[in-house]
């Protein structure tokens, strides 16, 4: 039961509470095993009465952060939900806070925790690849599948379903085809943009897809691109994969024919923005990741992006603690 009390002018009427909030982790678990808890970065799991873990967190602060599950108030609906399921705590002490956020990483994987939803799926992370001869462009994003369904295709990978399959019966020999990534879940839609805007280039009689155009198809196939001169476009989508500039984007902009009406100028500058925003977050981002956490590999696995990503969040988030006026929060929990 609540009651209205005072509020501040100009503020709605505040509820009070007759009844004082409810500790359940302090009743089981007993208030001594939060005051035993260690000063020092780590990893904790809940568990529910059946074994079953429920949720992985990481802490710079063990004590801090397990000690402001006790208190439900001011906390979201699904914290209260699961302190409520909530039987058994227990925790890792690592060195630092960028270990705890690997070995969370790691967890999360393992066992994608029903309250966890930040890096449990890595298999969302895809790639690119190129192909390129005189005349020809082919371009497909491919994801890691499960490690059985891997052996029983005899490939680590597979295509998405996301273009048409190409219009040649007999195409044009391909040069090596290369891979880069792995990229966040984006690159689908990018490349996908990617595609319609070298479409318009290309065929521009046929670009752009105005209202009630038929959608790309779903077969699983890469897309081909049958033009003259298709080939000269391999080695600035390189370089734009690479991370090591996005020429292309303008190159693209300057070999559209002029735009026929509003409706067409929109359309281009969504999907102009579209690779923009992903190159910044894609292989800008990867670029940058590699060089500052002493990556040599060109290729990074969709696992290693995430803990490339989670380093990079605690260092950033580390940066603002010690910005951030004395009293702050230094639990670093999600």
């Amino acid at each position: 039961m609540t009651a209205a009390g005072p509020a501040p002018a100009g503020h709605p009427p505040r509820q009070l509470r007759l009844l004082p909030w409810p500790r359940p982790l302090e009743e089981r678990l007993g208030r001594e095993f939060f005051l035993r808890l260690p000063r020092q970065p780590g990893v904790y799991l809940m568990w529910d009465g059946d074994g079953v873990l429920l949720y992985v967190g990481k802490a710079v602060d063990l004590r801090q952060r397990l000690n402001s599950y006790r208190f439900l108030e001011g906390a979201s609906r699904k914290t209260r939900r699961l302190v409520h399921a909530v039987r058994r705590i227990t925790y890792e002490v690592h060195a630092d806070a960028e270990q705890a956020v690997l070995r969370e990483n790691q967890l999360l994987r393992e066992h994608r925790p029903r309250f966890n939803r930040l890096n449990t799926w890595p298999q969302a992370n895809a790639f690119v690849e190129l192909a390129a001869g005189v005349d020809c462009l082919e371009i497909a994003v491919v994801r890691p599948v499960p490690e059985g369904a891997a052996r029983a295709r005899g490939d680590s990978t597979r295509q998405l379903p996301l273009f048409d399959a190409p219009a040649s019966t007999a195409p044009e020999p391909l040069g090596e085809r290369l891979r880069f990534g792995a990229f966040p879940p984006g690159v689908v839609r990018a490349v996908a943009a990617l595609g319609e805007l070298l479409e318009a280039v290309f065929d521009p009689a046929h670009a752009p897809p105005l209202c009630g155009r038929r959608r790309p198809g779903r077969s699983g196939r890469c897309r081909r691109f049958q033009a003259a001169g298709a080939g000269n476009w391999f080695e600035p989508l390189v370089l734009f994969f690479r991370g090591e500039g996005d020429g292309v984007v303008d190159r693209l902009v300057a070999s559209l024919a002029p735009a026929e009406c509003l409706f067409e100028q929109r359309w281009r500058e969504e999907r102009i923005e579209r690779l923009r925003r992903f190159y910044a977050a894609g292989p800008g981002r990867l670029r940058r990741l590699r060089a500052q956490f002493g990556v040599e590999e060109e290729l990074v696995g969709a696992a290693l992006l995430d803990d490339l990503l989670a380093r990079d969040r605690e260092r950033r988030g580390r940066r603002r603690r010690a910005a951030a006026p004395a009293g702050g929060d230094p639990a670093g929990g999600k």
